[in-house]
């Protein structure tokens, strides 16, 4: 059996910016913190639960407290859902999303999984309102790890407990920032980058052999989860 593990902000649902502002403005709401939106790539670890451990131990010198944790992540879904009131389309699936995790679920030899930088509440609500049906899919988020690479772990972990299988013989991780191709790198897994203009650094420029702007192709999505090199 083979594993296509999906990342969810800009790679399931096109709700990277929602996420964004929102992650700004619980950090004002809550602490009185500005963070630059936009200026990602100087934390170490591109996750809700990393980013805040270095944004306190910036400001504080220590880590949050497990209260502060679950305060900011209930703030930060209220947000979520305030600007979904506002907006319904800033958190539309991408193209062919839905479609494209109903195909695999019926394909022969796939199993799916998630693995995301996102708190589970939040990621749970953005799949919800993009209508993409995630219940029967395992997803392993900040909640469980705040480093990457260890999170894309927990889902293969989760993925071979939900299909009872010892190993997977290929797995691919589909993504579109560059923390997402390091990890893959780092992981040796295949890397099939989800390339928006004027998102983030150009991933093929980064080393990402392989990259789409949806699901629309489902016939060359399927044939690139089969061929899809280590970046």
């Amino acid at each position: 059996m083979k594993l296509a593990i999906f990342d969810i902000d800009g790679t399931l649902t096109a709700t990277s910016k929602a996420d964004a502002d929102c992650y700004v403005q619980v950090f004002k709401d809550q602490f009185n913190l500005e963070i630059a939106n936009g200026d990602w790539d100087r934390f170490k670890h591109y996750t809700d639960s990393g980013i805040m451990a270095e944004i306190f131990d910036e400001e504080y010198g220590r880590e949050p407290t497990a209260q502060e944790h679950q305060l900011t992540i209930a703030a930060f879904e209220r947000l979520l859902r305030d600007a979904f009131d506002r907006n319904p389309t800033l958190f539309a699936a991408v193209a062919g999303a839905s479609k494209m995790l109903d195909h695999l679920r019926k394909a022969n030899g796939w199993a799916i999984a998630m693995a995301t930088g996102c708190w589970r509440a939040s990621a749970e609500f953005k799949l919800s309102m993009a209508n993409i049906n995630w219940r029967d899919i395992p997803i392993a988020t900040s909640d469980d790890e705040y480093v990457r690479v260890k999170i894309m772990e927990q889902a293969q972990s989760m993925a071979l407990s939900r299909y009872q299988v010892s190993r997977f013989e290929r797995i691919v991780y589909i993504g579109d920032g560059i923390w997402d191709l390091i990890s893959s790198r780092e992981l040796g897994f295949g890397f099939i980058g989800m390339q928006h203009e004027g998102h983030h650094k150009s991933l093929s420029e980064a080393g990402a052999k392989v990259t789409i702007p949806d699901y629309r192709d489902l016939d060359g999505f399927m044939a690139l989860l089969e061929t899809a090199p280590t970046p």
